[in-house]
């Protein structure tokens, strides 16, 4: 796209998205004036590429109608993605396979990330992940609205698989003082490589908590001379033999600088997971099944997790509750759902699988003539 800053968006309607077709974009409403995320729809009846991509399987619980398979079936759930750090949401593929699995899908960019930047906003700050909630909060309202009688499933990547985690945690939890019916719509939790534990030793966070306390006390937002080799973007963007055209701006590599108060706020959330979320919900955890951390390129790392320790990970997945599926797929990268054509065809036969296992499918036929509100 080229500009650091995406146009101003308005609250109070959808415009068209630089995704193309099928794709569009609004404000979330700011709270206490401070600037919010911005939420993406798709309507796949306006997106001419829809049919572009992995299958999910049978009719029986694809988005079509199998006695007219020209129409498609009405929604039977809602789903809500969740970038990681320092990204934005860009995967048309994904939109498309939750089409044709039945579901509704948006994701949220959240406050000082892609769509979301700003002049004068620091790339993919935050100082504690809870700061998150209130999009997150505003996010799940409009789907609400668009689909009041839907479940919704929270489909969250890296750092947002961590900070959905812990919004989900505290909006179903026991204690909850928020206790609304749109977060007892929150109905599942999927998670891509989920950054829940430090890489290293077992105490590893818990050795560079006090250490990283110290560094934000003292330089709060200041950046850390820590130097990046960007291995990352070379496993995935197209300009290195990738499949992936990204912007540049809003998916860095290396990515925004380290700053210790968002590392702090980073460490805080995982201690909450290693204490015990007791999510009430079904949670399916994706990783690849190896991590590849070398200071020097290698060719294996486009078939390893190059970002987070995933043993660490799966270690972590029983802190999230007592319904969870760990799915190790072979060969992935970090984000699994932008590997190799093979590697994430296998993910999504995994991921459309668990939905319809869990009861997440199409509803009934549409009608021939949307419904949605159209920019």
């Amino acid at each position: 796209m080229g500009d650091v800053f995406h146009p101003p968006l308005a609250a109070d309607a959808w415009q068209d998205d630089h995704l193309g077709p099928g794709f569009h974009a609004r404000a979330l409403p700011a709270v206490g004036g401070r600037t919010l995320g911005t939420l993406v729809r798709h309507l796949p009846e306006l997106d001419p590429d829809r049919g572009a991509g992995r299958s999910t399987g049978t009719a029986a619980h694809t988005g079509t109608d199998p006695r007219r398979p020209d129409r498609p079936r009405a929604p039977g759930y809602a789903v809500l993605y969740v970038h990681g750090w320092s990204d934005y949401f860009f995967n048309r593929e994904l939109a498309r396979f939750v089409a044709r699995a039945g579901g509704a899908f948006y994701a949220v960019d959240l406050r000082h990330n892609g769509r979301s930047l700003r002049a004068g906003l620091l790339p993919a700050y935050i100082e504690d992940l809870r700061d998150y909630f209130d999009e997150l909060d505003a996010a799940l309202a409009h789907v609400r609205a668009e689909h009041p009688d839907l479940p919704v499933v929270v489909i969250a990547h890296s750092q947002g698989g961590l900070t959905a985690s812990l919004w989900a945690a505290e909006r179903l939890g026991p204690r909850s003082r928020v206790g609304s019916r749109p977060h007892r719509a929150i109905a599942a939790l999927v998670l891509n490589a989920p950054w829940l534990d430090q890489a290293g030793a077992p105490g590893a966070r818990r050795l560079a908590t006090p250490a990283v306390t110290a560094l934000a006390a003292a330089l709060g937002e200041r950046a850390l001379p820590i130097p990046s080799p960007g291995f990352y973007g070379r496993t995935i963007w197209a300009e290195h033999g990738g499949e992936w055209a990204v912007d540049h701006d809003w998916q860095p590599d290396p990515g925004a600088p380290i700053r210790p108060a968002w590392l702090r706020a980073v460490l805080a959330g995982q201690a909450r997971v290693a204490s015990g979320l007791d999510l009430p919900i079904p949670v399916l955890v994706l990783t690849s099944n190896r991590t590849l951390l070398r200071p020097r390129w290698h060719e294996d790392m486009r078939r390893a997790d190059i970002v987070i320790d995933v043993t660490r990970a799966w270690r972590r997945v029983r802190d999230l509750g007592t319904d969870t599926t760990l799915i190790k797929v072979r060969d992935a990268v970090h984000d699994v759902f932008l590997s190799p054509p093979a590697v994430r065809a296998r993910a999504y036969d995994e991921l459309g699988a668990w939905l319809a296992e869990h009861g997440f499918r199409a509803g009934t036929p549409s009608a021939p003539t949307g419904t949605h509100e159209h920019p």
